[in-house]
């Protein structure tokens, strides 16, 4: 609060044209200048002073927040719900994963044992086409 200067003369002016004998106009000023001690409230002190439509506005304000807090709240939940989703969702990847690589290594072992297989057939075939020029030669000179 501001502080306002109280013209204790003018006040005791004002007492005196009222009827107010001299000593009691100056004691009434006196208490109240020691009542005030300084404690006026000024026009905009009263101004400044939070009213009921204030506080029924911050009420209302409020309640938005605590509303809008509940939707928070409410959409944390859901989030956490679908992490938790998501983390079983990445563990049964992981779980696939493996598995492909079970069945990558397994494949892999199969395709060197068709490599090793063709290899030898070609070797036999090979041997088997030297065995028939050799058998049809030996059949021709004879």
């Amino acid at each position: 609060m501001a502080a306002t200067a109280f013209d204790t003369h003018q006040a005791i002016k004002k007492l005196l044209a009222a009827g107010f004998a001299d000593d009691q106009a100056e004691a009434v000023v006196a208490m109240m200048g020691q009542a005030a001690n300084g404690r006026w409230a000024t026009k905009d002190d009263l101004a400044d002073l939070t009213t009921k439509t204030d506080f029924a506005e911050l009420k209302s304000e409020f309640s938005e927040l605590k509303g809008d807090f509940l939707v928070l709240k409410g959409e944390i939940f859901i989030l956490k719900r679908d992490v938790t989703e998501l983390k079983a969702d990445v563990a049964e990847l992981k779980e696939d994963v493996a598995i492909l690589k079970t069945d990558m290594a397994v494949v892999k072992g199969s395709l060197n044992n068709l490599r090793w297989m063709m290899g030898l057939l070609i070797a036999l075939v090979g041997i088997m086409s030297a065995l028939f020029v050799t058998i049809a030669i030996r059949l021709l000179f004879l």
